[in-house]
């Protein structure tokens, strides 16, 4: 009885743990998550949009990096915000 236990409040935690890495921010209601999706999307749009190929800039590439890769755990991030991020969703290579 203890290891089904045990089993079951591990595999819950582990559930839970999965969840809040795919979540930032769990506790907002759907109204705070909305406008927090299109804030993000708005700034994403004005400052990273187009200059993809912009190399010069390396701070600005890595804030589009992370805005990017935040647009993409929100559940509000549909098909076309994933295709507008794409370019600037990989993985930093430097790590």
């Amino acid at each position: 009885m203890v290891v089904i236990v045990t089993t079951v409040v591990l595999v819950v935690s582990l559930i839970n743990a999965w969840r809040a890495t795919r979540d930032p921010a769990p506790t907002l209601s759907e109204e705070d998550r909305r406008v927090l999706y299109q804030s993000n999307l708005r700034n994403f749009a004005e400052s990273c949009e187009g200059r993809a190929a912009d190399t010069e800039n390396r701070g600005l590439h890595d804030f589009c990096r992370k805005q990017a890769q935040l647009l993409r755990l929100l559940s509000e991030c549909d098909a076309d915000c994933q295709r507008r991020t794409a370019s600037f969703a990989a993985s930093d290579p430097s790590k």
